[in-house]
């Protein structure tokens, strides 16, 4: 794939992302509903949502560099799995508090 293939894409999937996210912002405050939140949320942690993705991105992303033969490859896979856990914490966190926000939603 030609670099400007890969600069395309970049900006298109950079784009779709921010704008899939706006979106569910949107959709969050929508009509001031509960439901409306716990739409986007739920949207935003599924198992096949944004964040799940991220963390899928991550991973792939730290196995690769650790592979790459350039003397700071390690420690570049090693903030890649950091920030890799982190999102799965904050991902876990969100799919926690759906449980005690649909009852409001009701």
């Amino acid at each position: 794939m030609e670099t400007t293939n890969i600069s395309t894409l970049t900006a298109i999937a950079s784009e779709s992302a921010v704008g899939a996210l706006r979106a569910l912002s949107l959709l969050s405050r929508q009509d001031g509903e509960m439901s409306s939140i716990v739409a986007a949320l739920h949207a935003l942690t599924g198992t096949t949502g944004p964040l799940a993705e991220l963390v899928t991105l991550t991973d792939n992303a730290a196995g690769w560099l650790v592979d790459f033969e350039h003397e700071d490859a390690d420690a570049a896979a090693d903030r890649i799995q950091d920030a890799g856990h982190s999102i799965t914490v904050a991902l876990e966190q969100l799919t926690n508090v759906l449980p005690l926000l649909r009852p409001l939603a009701d």
